[in-house]
């Protein structure tokens, strides 16, 4: 229906889209609860009702927000959001923050804990920000570190000195460098460094932080080791900043509206087998 609406005391079973004034300058309009409710045309119209749970923030115990939770729609009161930023090698905490459709935030519910697999020595996850499908786990050689010192120098006549200014250290420059030979791996790494913005995270003996970048200049060398042919992909890696999270889609790997497609040949076999699209996302 084109947003039924029915005015109050009238019994003749008519109705009316909510844009015509029934009564004077009054407007009313179908409410979530079955009856109807005068509003102001100005008034944008939020289909629930004010204390209602609309959306959920996600947050790890250090106060930074789950990508795909800040915040996250909560159709029929669920809501879900993947994290695949956590830190390797340790325990994550998360909570939830009730966010109503009024604007307002309920009470965080009680933090719930995960311990992630650290990596093994020679290893690292590459993480596109945008597609989490595409991270993979691939031999990386420990990758020496470049920073910009930002220091400016002015020549002053007759001093033996010159006069300078300084400011922080600029986020690091490295290359990147990995033995590669399957072709399909081949594929998803050149795949995985034209997604945009990567996280990259070493295990703790390699001594780095997780730090995000994205891909500069990119070599290939043809090696022969070990009796095979196999390729060097070495890449320029300029670090960034975390990028921002507001409002960011959730992406959970090999689950996609392509995968209901896949599964289900129907709508009708797909609403048989789970009640709502939250189910999908269930373990």
């Amino acid at each position: 229906m084109d947003a039924l609406t029915a005015e109050f005391g009238r019994t003749d079973g008519s109705y009316f889209d909510g844009d015509t004034p029934t009564n004077g300058d009054k407007h009313y309009r179908y409410a979530s609860d079955g009856t109807s409710e005068e509003y102001t045309p100005a008034t944008p119209f939020i289909p629930g009702k004010p204390g209602t749970v609309a959306k959920v923030r996600f947050e790890r115990q250090d106060g930074s927000v789950v990508r795909s939770g800040n915040p996250a729609w909560a159709p029929g009161g669920y809501a879900h959001a993947y994290d695949h930023e956590a830190t390797l090698g340790g325990g994550t905490l998360w909570r939830a923050v009730p966010i109503r459709f009024d604007g307002t935030e309920g009470t965080p519910s009680e933090y719930v804990g995960a311990v992630i697999p650290a990596l093994s020595d020679g290893w690292a996850w590459l993480k596109p920000v945008t597609d989490p499908d595409k991270a993979m786990l691939l031999k990386v050689e420990p990758p020496d570190l470049s920073y910009d010192g930002r220091v400016d120098t002015t020549s002053i006549t007759g001093a033996p000195r010159p006069a300078a200014t300084w400011d922080v250290l600029e986020g690091f420059t490295t290359r990147l460098r990995s033995l590669v030979r399957e072709k399909d791996v081949e594929e998803h790494l050149m795949a995985l460094l034209d997604e945009g913005p990567v996280l990259a995270q070493f295990p703790a003996c390699a001594g780095l932080p997780d730090f995000y970048f994205i891909r500069g200049k990119l070599d290939l060398e043809h090696v022969h080791w070990d009796g095979w042919p196999w390729r060097r992909y070495q890449w320029d890696v300029i670090q960034i900043d975390r990028p921002d999270t507001t409002d960011s889609p959730l992406r959970v790997p090999g689950l996609s509206y392509n995968t209901v497609e896949r599964d289900w040949t129907t709508y009708d076999q797909l609403a048989a087998t789970v009640d709502s699209y939250n189910n999908l996302l269930e373990p």
